[in-house]
């Protein structure tokens, strides 16, 4: 997205002739102060339309990873059109257990990230998200190492970049 318009809308491109649905394609999205990050200036029902199309969905819930409001409602809402993997902020047994019965396909912990909090759910719903730099310390992170620590515990990784991505 740049700055509330999605790339296909700025170049007249329909998303459905572009993806393969059947693609490991994921549209990763920020929740931020209860809006659907650059898509601010939409009304939540228009915003949460325009990612109908994805084959597939991470929801990251930055309000409640920076401690702030969750936004449940809004999360709920696009469950509704859409199974969606959902992390920030996931730092309990009983976050992960409220966002599966939620219906969460999947659940993406990060930061918090722990054999022991990971250890009783079926590695099949769990993504661990790893960041090139750990956000707390700002060193380098050997993600190699990180990826066969969690290998058993989860059936994805969510990787990004953070000196490209933020």
């Amino acid at each position: 997205y740049n700055r509330g318009k999605s790339i296909c809308d700025m170049h007249n491109i329909e998303i459905s002739s572009i993806i393969d649905f059947e693609s490991n394609f994921v549209l990763s999205m920020d929740i931020m102060n209860k809006k659907i990050r650059y898509l601010e200036s939409y009304p939540i029902e228009k915003a949460i339309s325009i990612i109908r199309d994805y084959p597939k969905v991470n929801i990251i819930d930055l309000d409640r990873f920076y401690g702030d409001s969750q936004s449940l409602d809004i999360i709920k809402k696009i469950m509704k059109i859409k199974k969606v993997r959902v992390g920030g902020g996931v730092r309990t047994k009983e976050e992960i257990e409220l966002l599966l019965n939620m219906g969460a396909d999947k659940v993406i912990i990060g930061t918090h990230a722990t054999k022991e909090l990971l250890k009783d759910f079926d590695p099949n719903r769990i993504i661990v998200g790893l960041d090139s730099i750990d956000r707390r310390t700002n060193k380098k992170v050997d993600v190699a190492k990180k990826i066969k620590l969690f290998e058993p515990y989860c059936s994805e990784f969510n990787y990004v970049s953070v000196e490209c991505d933020g």
